[in-house]
């Protein structure tokens, strides 16, 4: 039966293909492709090359600050048996964010004016900064949002005049010329430009741009960097970057604003404790000024001088009312100032602290501190941080309790109020029982004189405000000012180039083992080994014959070529244990893997015994045997003919002389050949070519492709397969012997053809079968290799193999 099923062309390896892995194959492999590699380093070095024309050295500039623990918030409930809630090492991580929050940075970047003009010079490869360095200074009068989107470039013309050419990034836009000192204008800005000093050859070209406040803001926020020292309060603020004296300016100015903000908050308390008072003397200065104008002019009038002539004790208890009187006034001045501040929903300014005007309430001065403090941290967190929304949450508790303080404290406060106000009724009654000169001064006089001590008060705790404001210092210290620490890329110049080898080298071995992965063709004798479940008995090298010598074993029996096919000879009689009366069936995978050339070829070398030798054409679909050994007739006249009766025995058999057997044609093609080669005549007809024969070679069809062989398999002694290297396609060859193993077909043995070293590579080509003779023609040794055996060696394997013969020497 025929087998035209196809078989799978991409089965290309078996688990046994990964199973082991050879070294020395590989490496040769990749050494036959040594100018990929070549290639693939210049390429990838000249690319590093390129890429390091442009690289600049970048520094890292640092800064250090010191943080000191500042007072932590207490619990809501503290002043009724709570604790505190917080620790130092929150603190400084509120810290670390604030240094690097958008509204500090953006404080940082507006004290900084230079910063929003960018010079620099280009070169061909590099763009350098002139930060601080630029011959000249420009003074920004107004800009459009246009001159954000340009370049420019500055030329001197003369020690007083010069060019701006405008550029839209590389497109020259307009060019305008000034005069130093005067405004030059242009539809996208107004600015001076002053000449700082003498303008060299290194600035002939000098090129500048504008920055406008959102791109340096998002520039040095995305690339500031801000960290604690492990086991310190230090806190380390670090910018990387090319420009170094630009990066210290911030760093030192950023430093100094973070500073002043922290002092700044310090002071709010000061600063409040001071505006309140003010505002209180201020009120206060009228009605002092009205009642002391008055006591003097009743004493003037009056022809009074000594106020103790007038009274007796009474002078003393206005006194103590006096006292009295003002820390009530004080403490409803306080409260007052407090009920506005909660009740307007006030979230930014400390709240004034109650012992700045002699209130020494311990809940409520507990409360107020508690307020300021979760104030202080929730100004240092940004509002998108988690624990923003808590410390709002937590001020706004800490009011309630202020409401309720308040609340509760009035009745109390009423009780005071209400003794004051009948002490005074009492001091009123005894000024009306006076005499009414006495009456009137002793008012005058205790008016002046509240008015006078509450003014003197305030006057002493606005003083010491002040003096508590000018005592503050930051709670943060700087301890580094800004410098340049190191260098950050130094070695990258060096790690570009060994990348790009890397990548030159890595390429080139991808593609040659993807190639050689993608190879589904059989190569090396190794790989019919692990593929075939049938031994192999010899390997045929490749050969550049003319078509007219296609039977080049009886022409050239000293060849190199020939004496595989010996060895191939001596295997099969000692395999069979014989050397006469042998049939051998030679077959293929596919068409096209040379059995019918190694068909020939075995033929002639069995023919060199002088024994009787016959070559048969047994394919019977596609017979190219008869045309290639040059049969006498052409006519289709063979086996078949014969065995349907159409001519005798003897006109079938051809004696060639030249090649030293006879040949068979296989004749006409039969109707169903498949069928055919079933036929019982065909056993009698091969046990009379073996008494007329001592050698018997049958050339077949491929048994990858049809069935037609698998009917003589039986009646033969030996069959072999024949397998083409570099050409044989693994998956095919494989499954074809995989199903003669399962079909019980024996006495099968596997020919690899066409070796060509050459293109398998030098080390994996070898016969191995131990011959060493020399290949000079006109020796006396055993063999030589002829003209179409030559190898066309390429220099790495010259030199290899110059390199082997040199070790055998």
């Amino acid at each position: 039966m025929e087998n035209n099923q196809p078989i799978n062309n991409n089965v290309a390896f078996t688990d046994d293909d990964h199973s082991s892995f050879n070294l020395v194959e590989w490496i040769v492999r990749f050494a036959k492709y040594w100018y990929l590699f070549l290639f693939g380093v210049a390429i990838a070095l000249s690319i590093a090359w390129y890429q390091n024309r442009s690289w600049l050295p970048k520094y890292s500039s640092e800064a250090k600050i010191l943080l000191q623990e500042t007072p932590s918030s207490f619990s809501f409930i503290q002043g009724f048996g709570g604790g505190r809630s917080n620790n130092f090492s929150q603190n400084s991580e509120n810290q670390q964010v604030f240094l690097r929050s958008f509204d500090l940075v953006s404080r940082t970047i507006d004290s900084l004016p230079d910063f929003r003009i960018d010079y620099y010079t280009q070169g061909h490869f590099i763009k350098r900064s002139q930060y601080k360095q630029s011959p000249i200074r420009i003074e920004i009068i107004s800009l459009t949002e246009d001159a954000y989107k340009k370049n420019f470039m500055f030329s001197e013309k003369d020690n007083n005049t010069f060019e701006i050419s405008i550029f839209n990034g590389k497109e020259f836009v307009d060019k305008v010329a000034g005069i130093y000192g005067e405004p030059i204008g242009h539809k996208s800005f107004l600015i001076k430009v002053f000449k700082e000093k003498p303008i060299g050859t290194k600035f002939k070209e000098l090129r500048f741009s504008f920055r406008d406040h959102e791109s340096l803001l998002g520039e040095f926020v995305r690339r500031l960097s801000v960290s604690a020292i492990e086991k310190t309060s230090v806190v380390l603020l670090s910018l990387e970057s090319n420009d170094t004296r630009r990066d210290i300016d911030f760093l030192n100015k950023h430093s100094n604003i973070f500073l002043e903000d922290n002092l700044d908050r310090k002071n709010a308390e000061a600063i409040k404790t001071i505006n309140f008072i003010n505002e209180q003397i201020a009120y206060l200065s009228d009605s002092l000024n009205r009642s002391e104008a008055n006591l003097r002019s009743f004493r003037i009038a009056n022809n009074i001088v000594d106020y103790a002539s007038y009274s007796g004790d009474l002078p003393k208890r206005m006194s103590a009312v006096e006292q009295k009187g003002k820390e009530l006034l004080a403490r409803d001045s306080y409260f007052s100032y407090l009920k506005n501040y909660l009740t307007k929903n006030i979230e930014t300014g400390a709240i004034m602290s109650p012992t700045t005007i002699g209130i020494t309430d311990p809940a409520l001065l507990n409360l107020v501190t508690q307020y300021n403090t979760l104030q202080m941290q929730r100004a240092e967190t940004q509002p998108k941080h988690p624990k923003y929304e808590q410390l709002t949450s937590q001020m706004e508790q800490v009011k309630q309790y202020l409401l309720e303080l308040m609340n509760s404290v009035n009745s109390v406060f009423n009780i005071e109020r209400d003794a004051y106000n009948k002490e005074v009724a009492e001091i009123d009654k005894l000024f009306r029982d006076a005499p009414e000169k006495e009456r009137r001064l002793l008012n005058y006089e205790r008016n002046f004189k509240i008015n006078d001590s509450y003014y003197t008060f305030l006057l002493q705790k606005r003083s010491e405000a002040q003096m508590r404001k000018a005592a503050n210092t930051p709670d943060n210290q700087i301890i580094q000012q800004a410098r340049v620490i190191r260098t950050t890329n130094g070695k990258d110049k060096s790690n570009r180039r060994l990348l790009y080898l890397a990548l030159g080298l890595l390429i080139p071995a991808i593609f040659i083992i993807i190639k050689t992965l993608l190879n589904f063709t059989i190569r090396t004798e190794r790989d019919v080994e692990k593929l075939s479940s049938f031994p192999l008995i010899g390997s045929i090298r490749h050969t550049r014959h003319k078509l007219d010598e296609f039977v080049i074993a009886t022409k050239y029996p000293n060849s190199a070529f020939v004496e595989t096919l010996r060895v191939i000879r001596t295997k099969i009689e000692i395999i069979l244990q014989r050397r006469e009366n042998l049939m051998i069936l030679i077959s293929s995978a596919e068409s096209g893997d040379g059995k019918t050339y190694v068909s020939a070829n075995l033929a002639g070398t069995f023919a060199l015994q002088k024994k009787r030798t016959l070559l048969v054409d047994f394919d019977l679909r596609k017979p190219n045997l008869s045309n290639l050994i040059n049969t006498k007739s052409h006519k289709k006249i063979g086996f078949v003919n014969y065995l349907i009766g159409d001519v005798p025995f003897e006109e079938i058999i051809e004696t060639k002389e030249e090649y030293g057997f006879d040949f068979m044609s296989s004749g006409i093609m039969p109707p169903n050949p498949g069928e055919f080669v079933r036929d019982a005549k065909f056993k009698e007809f091969f046990d009379k070519l073996r008494t007329m024969y001592d050698y018997i070679i049958i050339d077949t069809s491929p048994l990858g492709l049809v069935a037609d062989a698998y009917a003589l398999i039986p009646l033969v002694d030996i069959s072999l397969l024949v397998t083409r290297s570099l050409k044989s396609n693994k998956g095919d060859f494989s499954e074809l012997t995989k199903h003669l193993k399962s079909d019980g077909m024996k006495n099968i043995y596997v020919v690899l053809n066409d070796v060509d070293k050459k293109k398998i590579g030098y080390q994996n080509y070898g016969y191995g079968y131990g011959y060493g003779y020399t290949n000079k023609r006109g020796s006396n040794n055993y063999y030589v290799t002829e003209d179409f055996e030559q190898d066309e060696l390429s220099i790495y394997q010259r030199f290899i193999k110059n390199i082997k013969s040199i070790f055998k020497k």
